[in-house]
């Protein structure tokens, strides 16, 4: 069986730059038909022809040395890898997998055209490859660690804390960085998240009575960022960017692995998804 739990090779989060998970059908089409062109530009000729969203990348985090839709296209097929959609060959070429198959099936219909339930069918069978595939050290299963995150943090009565009652990405970055490296500490930073929180606002006084609940979630989003980045020393520890951290959240956005908090408020935060809030799977 193709679909195996093992760890995650070449860590460093489950995406680094790619996103734009609605058009891995039309890839996967492209992977297993006869081609002339190896898969790397063939993709990227997809990725510039049909549009890919660069919203989430950093100017900073972008190739040199590498046109940009290449890049993109070069970890398209990593994470196709990881997700277990390809294998590579013994020649060194890329065949599509069985689940990679199911994803390719899916591009019988035009994307336009898929609805609700091709949606739904995409994000389930990513969401089963994730939880299944993407494990860290010792084996940990980073999708279920990333969820027990969410609901404590969205659950937290602490009084600064819940103003940004969710994930923050400073948060998904330490705890992927240390499911990948050292389960251990994934479990104990797990625990640690609300001290972290109220550590990170110890020069602070409490929110005032009249203050901004807008402002307090930037204040405070803000300072745990900085708490994480300098006094934790994660901006030197983790090796993920600042554009394969929201990557990778962003998928497990996709496959309904986690959900955005208040995707209108002034904060981006995760939260469980609704089936799971209440102690789902």
């Amino acid at each position: 069986d193709e679909l195996v739990a093992k760890p995650l090779a070449e860590q460093g989060g489950i995406a680094r730059a790619f996103a734009e998970f609605a058009l891995l059908p039309d890839m996967m089409f492209l992977a297993r038909e006869p081609r002339v062109l190896p898969l790397i530009p063939l993709w990227a000729e997809c990725l510039k022809g049909r549009g890919c969203s660069l919203d989430h990348v950093e100017e900073n985090d972008r190739p040199n040395d590498s046109p940009l839709w290449g890049w993109m296209a070069e970890d398209a097929l990593n994470l196709s890898l990881r997700l277990g959609l390809l294998w590579k060959t013994p020649g060194g070429d890329f065949d599509v997998a069985t689940a990679g198959e199911e994803v390719a099936s899916m591009a019988d219909t035009p994307m336009d055209e898929r609805g609700e339930a091709g949606d739904r069918a995409l994000r389930s069978l990513l969401a089963r490859q994730v939880r299944a595939l993407y494990r860290g050290s010792g084996g940990i299963e980073v999708s279920k660690l990333l969820l027990e995150a969410a609901r404590a943090m969205q659950g937290t009565e602490h009084i600064w804390a819940k103003h940004c009652p969710g994930l923050l990405l400073v948060e998904f970055d330490a705890l992927v960085h240390e499911a990948e490296n050292d389960s251990a500490r994934a479990m104990r930073l797990l625990r640690e998240l609300e001290t972290n929180r109220d550590l990170a606002m110890h020069p602070r006084d409490r929110p005032g009575p009249a203050s901004d609940p807008n402002d307090n979630a930037i204040l405070h989003a803000d300072a745990v960022t900085d708490f994480y980045l300098l006094n934790l020393e994660y901006d030197a520890r983790s090796s993920l960017t600042i554009t394969g951290a929201r990557a990778s959240a962003m998928l497990f956005t996709f496959a309904g692995l986690l959900a955005e908090g208040g995707p209108l408020g002034p904060v981006q935060m995760l939260a469980p998804p609704p089936d799971a809030a209440r102690g789902g799977a």
